[in-house]
């Protein structure tokens, strides 16, 4: 089954968000995963589209705030 994910939806804002930010960081996802406790898996899926970050637990949100030093709503 594909995903036919519409560009611009909430789900891509969330995964373009988390991805640009460690990137912008030059981080890896095991550096990232590594800093904040978040598994990779977890990230990978994040970034892959298959989960939302409003789907997150707070405290991984937190943690990956923290370990991106930005403010939690900036993942949203």
């Amino acid at each position: 089954m594909q995903n036919f994910r519409k560009r611009g939806s909430n789900l891509d804002k969330g995964l373009v968000k988390l991805k640009k930010l460690r990137l912008q960081r030059c981080l890896t996802m095991q550096q990232l995963s590594d800093a904040s406790g978040v598994n990779i898996r977890q990230i990978a899926r994040i970034e892959g589209g298959e989960s939302k970050m409003s789907n997150v637990t707070l405290g991984n949100a937190l943690a990956l705030a923290d370990a991106l030093g930005v403010d939690v709503r900036d993942l949203l």
